[in-house]
């Protein structure tokens, strides 16, 4: 049975693994402690001067040894970036940090990127672009917002060169209001510290902040020498696709109306609250310019989107899609402002296209996530659009 990608949240070790460590740190610390009071000891033996310099060197050498074994074993042992361990890692920092060192992993910079939130975690990035003889990489992330597309098509658009570079970027728009964190969860501070360059600046703080204080934590040692110690693996079985994609289920496996109804009703407040505004966020809709420039820059393409809503999520809520029409409004205004200045911007709302928004069951798991046929007739959906833009991007 295909799982949820919102409601589903795996954890990379287990609860035993997790208390051994605990007190493995705690053996760990109570020993550096021992020792250097064991030092402190040797220095009392001296008379007052002397015992107050040894006191003085002791502590320095023990602290500077802290921190520099922990830095040096960070750098070397860790596969993703700098101070990214986390033994009890949550699905929002996990995409991040498996899609990074996914990307990372490439040869070359894929031709089509799909950007996006858990949506898109379906979409087969690389067998799509072979359609087109183009590469492509799926770099959506658990709760995408307007901050993950800035700092990932920054990253992408920075990296490249005249000669390899993406052609076109494809974003996912699900939340018209584009507000910069999704259900004020701030996963943008999970980025490994590396990315800090391509961020926004007021969360690029904050995310420094994040990593600095994990660093000084005194745990920072034990778990290094914890996961190395015992070889264990940090993977995760939903990203086994090197292109980013999640691993795609039977799509013939049929979808029981008590788990569909379930999930509809776990779904609806987050989507609620994601599709109903007053007025787009000023600071995303600076955001989104900002990804704009960039692309027109690199004369790269760029296909925003807004993707299919399950008719059965109105039906639910028990509320006319009317309600929401204000904000999707004011985003489409939004768009062909940007469009009439942007020759390299395509636009596409499929947010009420019938053939998709009302599949019920049949493409979607709950509210707005598509099951893997749902994905294949959005890709299908999106074909003309992302020809137009390939074909403007080598016209370039």
């Amino acid at each position: 049975m295909f799982q949820c990608p919102e409601l589903s949240h795996p954890q990379l070790l287990s609860k035993e693994t997790l208390a051994e460590f605990t007190d493995f740190m705690r053996t760990v610390f109570l020993f550096v402690g021992l020792l250097l009071l064991a030092n402190l000891g040797l220095g009392s033996r001296k008379n007052q001067g002397e015992a107050r310099r040894y006191s003085f060197r002791v502590w320095i050498f023990g602290i500077l040894s802290i921190l520099g074994v922990t830095t040096i074993s960070l750098i070397i042992f860790n596969p993703v970036g700098v101070f990214t361990w986390n033994l009890n890692n949550d699905q929002g920092k996990d995409t991040r940090l498996v899609k990074s060192y996914l990307y990372n992993q490439l040869n070359s910079t894929p031709d089509i990127i799909f950007l996006g939130s858990s949506v898109s975690f379906l979409i087969p990035a690389q067998k799509y672009a072979q359609e087109f003889s183009l590469s492509g990489f799926n770099f959506s992330v658990q709760g995408g917002t307007i901050v993950d597309y800035f700092t990932l098509s920054n990253l992408s658009m920075s990296r490249s060169t005249n000669i390899n570079k993406p052609r076109v970027i494809v974003i996912e728009i699900l939340s018209p209001h584009l507000t910069p964190t999704f259900n004020r969860i701030p996963y943008y501070k999970n980025y490994p510290v590396e990315y800090v360059q391509y961020m926004p600046l007021n969360f690029a703080f904050k995310t420094l902040s994040t990593h600095l204080g994990s660093f000084f934590a005194a745990s920072s040692i034990s778990e290094v020498i914890f996961v190395k110690s015992r070889n264990l693996q940090f993977s995760n079985s939903h990203y086994s696709s090197s292109d980013g994609s999640r691993e795609r289920q039977d799509p013939l496996d049929p979808v029981k109306d008590a788990s569909y109804k379930k999930r509809l009703a776990g779904t609806w407040k987050a989507l609620d609250k994601q599709l109903w505004c007053k007025e787009p966020d000023p600071g995303g809709k600076d955001l989104l310019r900002e990804i704009v420039a960039l692309s027109q820059q690199r004369h790269i393409s760029l296909v925003f989107y807004r993707p299919p809503i399950n008719k059965d999520f109105y039906v639910v809520l028990k509320k006319d899609p009317a309600h929401y029409q204000r904000c999707a409004n004011k985003f489409g205004q939004l768009m062909k402002q940007i469009q009439k200045k942007n020759s390299n911007v395509f636009y596409v709302d499929l947010s009420s296209y019938t053939p998709l928004s009302t599949g019920g069951k049949t493409l979607f798991i709950d509210s707005h996530h598509l099951n893997s046929v749902g994905t294949d007739h959005l890709l299908e959906a999106l074909r003309p659009t992302i020809q137009a833009a390939i074909a403007h991007a080598r016209s370039q």
